[in-house]
């Protein structure tokens, strides 16, 4: 019923288990919500007192509209590619960026990041009622999130993958089987992006 996760992957330390299940050992019938919502919060707490750290929690009956906002606003962004292509690049490059500089994490960059750097650069109305879509539907799915240290202060809680060219052009053909890629648009806008065929 919910995901609980991190856009940054997590220091070795790994989770304070004895502090984000404290309250369920203490209250075992507490709502499983409750439970994400302690994992946020405690994990933050503690973990980020040392690390720059994100993590979040979603209700999972909701992802589905946020797939399909998701979706319009990949379509959206490949209508306005011909008009955009130069603007949406530079805001790529400067969204949030996890995996501390690796580039094996290059392409996971922030959603709400992206999209809010790609309306600043264009002023573009129709991108930003889709991109809009997309963050009211997030807002409504995420029950927590949080996030410490000013690298990863325009973490908003969910991570899309925005791959440079090359990276797009050796991942592309297994990215496109996942589950997430089959029903629905994000790929099919990469394609666009970096003039890829199917």
């Amino acid at each position: 019923d919910y995901v609980v996760g991190s856009e940054e992957s997590p220091p070795g330390e790994g989770y304070p288990y004895n502090l984000i299940f404290a309250n369920l050992v203490a209250h075992p019938d507490i709502a499983a919500s409750q439970v994400c919502r302690d994992i946020v919060s405690n994990y933050v707490g503690d973990v980020g007192d040392r690390s720059s750290v994100t993590q979040s929690a979603f209700e999972c009956a909701r992802l589905e509209t946020l797939a399909g906002a998701l979706n319009n606003y990949a379509q959206t962004l490949v209508s306005r590619d011909s008009l955009y292509h130069d603007q949406i690049a530079l805001a790529r490059n400067d969204s949030q960026r996890y995996g501390s500089g690796s580039s094996l994490y290059e392409g996971n960059r922030d959603l709400i990041d992206f999209i809010d750097s790609v309306y600043a650069r264009t002023g573009d109305a129709t991108l930003q009622a889709a991109g809009n879509a997309v963050k009211t539907a997030l807002s409504a799915a995420m029950l927590q999130e949080g996030h410490t240290g000013t690298d990863l202060a325009d973490s908003h809680g969910l991570a899309i993958f925005l791959p440079g060219s090359g990276d797009w052009a050796s991942l592309r053909s297994s990215y496109r089987l996942t589950d997430f890629a089959v029903n629905g648009a994000w790929d099919d806008w990469l394609d666009s992006f970096y003039g890829i065929g199917s």
